[in-house]
Parts: C-alpha cells; structure tokens; sequence
C-alpha cells in the first residue's frame, strides 16, 4: 500500500471540508473507536486500539472520488489533449508501457491483474486506471507512463489491498455514542469481515453546537471463486439497523433501495413499493410520487 498520510495524533485526525472564502465551512475529525485485531506493542496506539488497516485519510467514502476506484489500481491523468478515440491505442500503449517497466524492476509476471480502463469521471479532465497485482502497485506508481510524448500525471493511487475491501457509513440518532461501535461490528459480522470502525464528527465553525456524526466502518466481503468482487455478498449487507435502540440507515456503494417502511424490520430485501405491509394510503402516494 502507498500511505498518502496526514498528521494523526491517538487515532485522531480531522479534514476542513469547507470551500476556500465560505463564509461558513464545516470541520470533519474522525476518531478511530473499534479494531478486530489486538494490539500488539509496536502498533497500540495511545487510545489502546491497535493502528487501523489503512489510514482514516484513504478510505474510499461514497462520496469521495476514491469510491470510484477500485482497489490495486493507480489513476493517471492525461497531461495532453486526448479523444476518446485514443483509447484503444492508449491501452495497448500503456499496457506494453507497465508490462517492460514491472519486468524491468524485477516482478517477474507482470501480466497478472493487468488491465488498462478509462473511467467515466466530471469534469474536463482526462483518466486512465491502470490495475496491476497488489505486489506490484509500489512499483507502478512510480513508473514514468507517456501518451503522444506527454507524461502522464499520477492522480489517485488505490488501496493495494483484496478488491472487496469497502465502507459502510452509518447515520443516525445517538450514532457519537462510541459504544454503539461494537453493536455495529456484530451487526455486520454475518455479512462482511469488519477491521476497523471511526467516528466522523462534522461542527460548522461558527456554530459549533451544530453537529453532524456518522459511523464509518470499514468492511471486507468474500470474493468469488474466480477472485473477484461479489455483487450477492455486498448486496446482502442490510441497508438499516438498529443500533443504540434507533434505526439507523447503512450506506455503501452497492447498496440497494431497501423499503424505508420496514427499515431494520425486513426479513429480506425488497423496496417499499413492493412491501406488503406498507398501509394502503402511503402506498398510494409512494406510486404518485414514482409518476
């Protein structure tokens, strides 16, 4: 992995999340309060936690860009004018580019996991995702990559950890309680493997009573039998639950459209369009509202 770090101190760390010149910004600190691993003395942190798996400041958010990308993957940017009809030569280019600077550094099959894909990103900018085995990610992020003799810009490394690796955002009333971490660990457990779980803490910093949190939770889900992400074990996880005695909604990428009337109480997944214990009046205004 290829820690991009910010200052920490005892698990702590915070990010001003504000636009430059708001007159009014919101500041976001976020507590690490729950580890699976036991901390050993090289990595206890001073809060008695062992140190997470990846630093709060590279975790992939949903709303964040680095949700976008998937794990063992580099993003680069195009410094030069590039078409979308560039793509194919680009790929190969590319592809042949990686392969000779892997072998060059000693990995001896740099074929594997490699692939090159263009992202569908906002904005006017130009990307490339590069994927190669999580062995070989320290060396392609420092690999000298052109297009038409224009070097291309290191934009975003991935996470070089296993692929199914994600979040799960949870919000909710009583959510800062740093006790309900653990009740959310075991709600998750049947679903996912569960490593490490923060408290996000949002202040606006002219108003410091209004206040904002979120469980953060970071996840690992089994792969399939061919290695790769599967859409069945994400979408198993619950889209609500109740923790601290309130429903609380949980939120990730995959997430599917749970029934918001049944919440935490669905046996199984379906949408509140087709729950049956939806009153008639609130199912009839749920379908006008679909018009």
């Amino acid at each position: 992995m290829l820690p991009i770090r910010t200052s920490t101190m005892s698990g702590l760390s915070s990010r001003n999340t504000g636009r430059v010149g708001a007159e009014q910004h919101a500041t976001a600190s976020a507590k690490h309060v729950w580890a699976a691993s036991r901390p050993t003395a090289s990595d206890m942190l001073a809060d008695g936690l062992s140190a997470p798996l990846i630093p709060f400041e590279e975790l992939p958010l949903i709303k964040s860009e680095r949700s976008t990308l998937s794990s063992c993957c580099i993003r680069w940017r195009f410094t030069a004018t590039f078409f979308n009809r560039d793509q194919n030569l680009a790929r190969g280019s590319l592809a042949i580019q990686v392969k000779r600077w892997l072998e060059h550094h000693g990995i001896s099959d740099p074929c594997i996991g490699l692939s090159v894909n263009f992202p569908i990103l906002r904005g006017r900018g130009r990307f490339v995702d590069v994927h190669v085995a999580a062995s070989s990610m320290e060396v392609l992020a420092q690999a000298p990559l052109v297009f038409r003799g224009a070097r291309l810009e290191r934009h975003l490394v991935g996470l070089a950890l296993s692929p199914s690796i994600m979040v799960v955002e949870v919000t909710g009333s009583n959510i800062a309680d740093t006790g309900v971490a653990q009740q959310l660990a075991d709600v998750l457990a049947p679903f996912a493997q569960v490593h490490n779980i923060w408290l996000e803490t949002r202040s606006h910093s002219q108003d410091t009573s209004i206040r904002q949190s979120k469980m953060i939770a970071l996840v690992e889900t089994a792969l399939s039998e061919r290695g790769y992400c599967d859409w069945d074990n994400i979408t198993a996880i619950p889209g609500y639950a109740v923790l601290n005695g309130r429903e609380c909604r949980l939120d990730y990428v995959g997430r599917l459209d749970w029934c918001t009337f049944c919440r935490s109480q669905a046996s199984s997944f379906h949408t509140s369009e087709t729950c049956l214990k939806v009153p008639d009046k609130m199912w009839q205004t749920l379908h006008r509202g679909r018009e």
